[in-house]
């Protein structure tokens, strides 16, 4: 009895053995298959293409730098440069200056302040007329003469105009000084400097508006004229006119008198500009 038992348990060791073995090599195709069909859990690589001027990030998620770019963090030059005045585009064949100060690089200049002109105004009452006037005293020669009456003579020799200048510029004679008379309108009760001058030239059709004595420095053209030079600069202006002076000043006045007067030429020229008509 004792050898059938030990037979018995010998063949279920076997059996057992058999199925065990069976088992594994059923489950291993079963094991590598699911791990085939599993989805990868690593990033695909996208196949989208990528937008014009966006970089694309390498695989260690970080953003090469565009090697187009221009190294001083400028934009894109191809693109058009919006600065400047408002509303206008500086192709990309212009060149525009950066105005933003840079580290150790100089400052930008501050931009130019337009001079303010007066508003036009009303002129006041009892104020002279701005009408030229076309006829009045001559004087032989080419230079004019101041007369008795504080008035000049036109040189005959001179043109038109320089007449018409000296003629209409006697209505100054004996007004009174005027801090900004003559400005917002030629015609007015009181002159300054710049404002007798403005209405002399006028006359003569050589200023369309009243200007201060700090553009007259900028009329015209460089240079003593032949018959008109006007003397400025950011605090006078005078001029000479046919050999004789306009002018507010009492520099050289032969009685002291200040206002606007016809006075002799002589005077000093130091630190003014000279400046003549165009024609």
């Amino acid at each position: 009895m004792r050898r059938v038992g030990l037979i018995l348990t010998l063949a279920m060791l076997s059996l057992a053995s058999a199925a065990s073995g069976s088992l594994a090599a059923t489950s291993a195709p079963i094991h590598r298959a699911a791990r085939a069909s599993a989805p990868d859990s690593s990033p695909a690589p996208s196949t989208e293409p990528t937008p014009a001027g966006v970089p694309t990030a390498s695989a260690d998620g970080s953003t090469p730098s565009d090697a187009s770019a221009p190294v001083d963090g400028s934009s894109d030059p191809s693109s058009p440069d919006t600065t400047g005045d408002a509303g206008s585009t500086t192709s990309s064949s212009t060149t525009t200056p950066s105005t933003t100060p840079t580290a150790g690089g100089p400052i930008p200049a501050l931009p130019a302040v337009p001079l303010v002109r007066p508003k036009p105004r009303k002129p006041p009452k009892h104020s002279i007329r701005v009408e030229p006037i076309l006829s009045g005293p001559t004087v032989p020669g080419r230079v004019a003469r101041i007369l008795a009456s504080g008035r000049a003579a036109a040189p005959a020799g001179a043109p038109r105009s320089v007449k018409v200048l000296i003629w209409t510029a006697n209505r100054l004679i004996g007004l009174h000084y005027k801090w900004g008379g003559g400005h917002g309108t030629f015609a007015d009760r009181g002159y300054d400097c710049s404002g007798a001058v403005s209405y002399a030239l006028h006359a003569a059709g050589l200023l369309s508006v009243p200007e201060v004595s700090g553009e007259l420095a900028h009329w015209g053209r460089q240079g003593k004229g032949r018959w008109i030079t006007v003397y400025a600069n950011a605090t006078h202006v005078w001029m000479i006119v046919a050999g004789i002076r306009l002018d507010t000043s009492s520099e050289g006045d032969p009685a002291g008198l200040s206002g606007p007067r016809w006075r002799p030429a002589e005077r000093s020229t130091r630190r003014f500009h000279p400046r003549r008509p165009l024609a």
